[in-house]
């Protein structure tokens, strides 16, 4: 399965205005609104034959990703609008423990996608009760 592209040309954007005519913050509001309307409040979920359950997304996993470092910040932001499609299409990296050892939490799925051209995670945490949640898009492993 070849990794699922969230490119943009590193220029276009998704009925948003144009990321040079947006300042960070406008973005990632705007972002949030639109994907909590559409995936937290319409309850939608991912399945992945690697997980062994769904995958659910959630404000508190909307807004780390939408703060989340990353070399091409605002074109990351914007992949966010698609993250359904980026999950289905990307490719699945393995598992890894949860560093920080919390109880909650026992690690988190790595799915490899391309931002701008380079290598970028979505990375799902799966929860003890074994529940998966959308967590983050890092630029590192």
């Amino acid at each position: 399965m070849v990794a699922q592209s969230a490119y943009f040309e590193c220029e276009k954007s998704v009925n948003l205005p144009p990321m040079k005519e947006i300042v960070d913050k406008e973005l990632r509001t705007s972002v949030l609104e639109k994907t909590r309307k559409s995936l937290v409040d319409g309850k939608i979920s991912v399945s992945r034959k690697e997980l062994k359950s769904d995958i659910f997304f959630t404000t508190k996993g909307l807004k780390e990703a939408l703060n989340q470092p990353h070399f091409a910040y605002n074109e990351k932001n914007y992949a966010v609008l698609n993250i359904v499609e980026l999950i289905k299409g990307s490719k699945y990296i393995g598992f890894k423990k949860d560093s920080k050892e919390r109880a909650e939490i026992n690690g988190f799925h790595y799915f490899e996608i391309q931002i701008c051209g380079k290598n970028s995670y979505i990375l799902i945490m799966e929860r003890r009760t074994g529940e998966n949640m959308f967590y983050t898009i890092s630029d590192k492993k």
